[in-house]
């Protein structure tokens, strides 16, 4: 028997996240299957299957990433000093994020004023790490209204999940330097326990983003005030 490499498209209904699975299959209809092997218990939709492993913002790409610059882009219907966009062109997008061993994953708030700030809801989990390619942001703003994100605790994890996997997904970013974002506190993903600061700074960025300081801690033991 012999298996070719596919790369099979895909998405999670209730939250939207896409997905890109790389097999090893005797054919296309093979690959639905090894792929649905991979994200068992997912109820994940798969959508096409193409030959080859196709590498995520070189072979293909999904809305959502790219680099962001300090300044609003173009997009947005503004300009940068001088013209240049705040968007990279995607040869310049790092293939997959590699974050060093036991780099720390930080809880950040978007600044006010700032691309991200437009770019991601308001009350989004949003965590940073820092990877072989640099700065990362990984973010739930469950715009679906799922049942289990309703609160900032659990969006926090369902962030750090992602970026802990590195799984693909719309809801990520790659940052030239942590200017536009301020961090708030940190996320132990050994524990699953996000650890936020209650410092004036940061509890204020959080009220402004929509979290107060009595979401944390949860009940079920999620999250910790840090003090």
């Amino acid at each position: 028997m012999v298996l070719h490499p596919y790369s099979v498209l895909g998405f999670h209904p209730a939250t939207g996240q896409s997905l890109c699975a790389h097999v090893l299959a005797q054919n296309g209809l093979h690959a639905f299957a090894e792929a649905a092997q991979q994200f068992v218990g997912g109820d994940h939709v798969f959508i096409a299957a193409h030959p080859g492993h196709l590498r995520e913002n070189q072979d293909v790409f999904f809305p959502g990433d790219g680099w962001v610059g300090s300044a609003p882009p173009a997009a947005f219907g503004d300009d940068r000093p001088g013209g240049a966009p705040a968007i990279t062109e995607p040869d310049d997008l790092p293939a997959a994020p590699v974050a060093p061993e036991n780099a720390p994953m930080h809880i950040v708030i978007p600044k006010a004023e700032t691309t991200l700030a437009r770019q991601i809801k308001a009350g989004s989990g949003v965590v940073m790490r820092e990877t072989a390619q640099g700065l990362v942001l990984d973010y739930e703003g469950n715009l679906y209204g799922a049942e289990n994100l309703r609160t900032y605790a659990e969006r926090l994890k369902h962030a750090a999940g992602r970026a802990a996997a590195n799984y693909p997904t719309l809801a990520r970013l790659w940052l030239r330097t942590a200017a536009d974002v301020e961090i708030v506190g940190d996320y132990d993903v050994a524990t699953w326990r996000p650890q936020l600061s209650t410092d004036a700074v940061a509890q204020a960025a959080l009220a402004r983003w929509g979290v107060s300081a009595a979401e944390a801690p949860d009940p079920r033991g999620m999250s910790e005030l840090v003090r």
